[in-house]
């Protein structure tokens, strides 16, 4: 950001209130500023402008700050790939920028090293005179190849009881609920010497639970019968849009499965009956 245009003071106020530390952020016009040279500050721009979807928001660990992942759709400055990774401070007290999950933004930020930071104060003066900034950097243009953007996988367990089973239901539930663009998909294997329909009864008791006590939408999940493994098993998959979709990997082909009795499908609450809250 060009000293000249705008004057920031980012004042790191630290009072000492009930043992915990307040932070404010200010910034303060130069009202002896000059008028920027746009085309200047375009060829010495070293940062990065694009526009996109914010698709995930993460606290970075041990540090006041978040990590914000774009999907980018247009390019001007700065970025090859289709996807961007910019930091922030955690709130705006600390002049930290906005952000939210799904909303579309065009982003002008200065980088740092391997880094790319916003700052509140940068921030308004991009937005405020944005249609000049991007003009001077030229015409927008698409990322040269899509980035290869893959299922994230959130969770693998085998045969576990209840308790187990709605503590990563819970999880799911709260990684569903922060990113409204997300579905999961579950996938369950039989075991090669259970009961018919077991990977059936799972999903259809899993499902069960993420919407009747969870409130997660059911076209939010999608529930996959994945074959057979040694004993039964699951994986869950957070899938944001782009992403490729997972695909199941039995290990124990149909031939080799030994079968005995055919359980249940129903929605029910395991917890219920074993008496969990």
């Amino acid at each position: 950001m060009t000293k000249r245009r705008l004057l920031f003071i980012l004042a790191a106020l630290f009072i000492l209130v009930a043992g915990e530390a307040a932070l404010a952020c200010s910034c303060l016009l130069d009202p002896n500023k000059p008028a920027v040279d746009y085309s200047a500050w375009a060829k010495d721009f070293k940062g990065v402008a694009f526009s996109g979807r914010v698709k995930k928001i993460e606290k970075v660990a041990n540090k006041p700050e978040i990590k914000v992942i774009f999907g980018v759709d247009k390019i001007w400055r700065g970025i090859d790939s289709a996807e961007a990774v910019i930091y922030t401070a955690e709130n705006t007290a600390m002049c930290g920028v906005y952000y939210e999950v799904g909303r579309e933004q065009v982003v002008i930020a200065d980088s740092s090293g391997d880094r790319i930071t916003t700052f509140s104060c940068s921030e308004m003066e991009y937005t405020s005179h944005r249609s000049e900034y991007l003009a001077a950097l030229g015409v927008a243009r698409k990322p040269s190849a899509p980035s290869a953007q893959t299922a994230q996988k959130f969770v693998e367990f085998g045969n576990i009881n209840c308790e187990t089973e709605l503590a990563y239901l819970d999880s799911l539930a709260i990684e569903l609920q922060n990113e409204p663009q997300v579905s999961a998909y579950i996938i369950i294997y039989g075991g090669s010497r259970g009961k018919r329909n077991d990977a059936r009864a799972r999903l259809a008791r899993m499902k069960h639970y993420l919407t009747v006590s969870r409130g997660i939408t059911a076209a939010r999940l999608k529930q996959i019968d994945g074959g057979y493994r040694q004993s039964l098993a699951g994986e869950i998959w957070i899938v944001r849009p782009g992403d490729t979709v997972p695909r199941p990997s039995p290990t124990v082909g149909a031939k080799k499965v030994r079968l005995k009795g055919t359980a249940k499908v129903r929605g029910y609450n395991c917890g219920d009956e074993m008496g969990l809250k």
